[in-house]
């Protein structure tokens, strides 16, 4: 393999509709997820199910992969702001990846939106 965005490559994207949902809180991550058109927001809700945002994603970008490498739960809901086509990369070739050549730092470091619930 080569860098991360080869990994997106020659795979199928996936037509996800607006306001649904990528993954949730509290799920187990199987893959990366890259954000071939639309956007994407993760979000966190608090104990009286208020939804607070924690990122926002454009095309180009990937998402749902600090699980991956922490290796824990989701601690945030993606969700579509409007029709978006994902790539769904299998955690096994993300790791693959990372075993060749470490890219945490480059897969997006930080949501581009300042994360508000911590």
């Amino acid at each position: 393999m080569g860098n991360l965005h080869s990994l997106s490559a020659d795979r199928k994207a996936h037509i996800v509709r607006k306001k649904q949902y990528v993954y949730l809180e509290g799920d187990e991550p199987t893959r990366l997820y890259f954000l071939k058109s639309g956007k994407v927001k993760t979000v966190r809700s608090n104990a009286d199910g208020k939804e607070f945002i924690t990122g926002l994603y454009n095309a180009g970008d990937f998402l749902g992969y600090m699980a991956l490498l922490d290796k824990t739960e989701y601690t945030d809901s993606a969700v579509t702001l409007g029709d978006s086509e994902l790539v769904y990369i299998p955690e096994v070739d993300f790791r693959q990846l990372l075993l060749a050549s470490p890219v945490r730092d480059s897969v997006h470091p930080q949501p581009k939106y300042n994360q508000l619930a911590t």
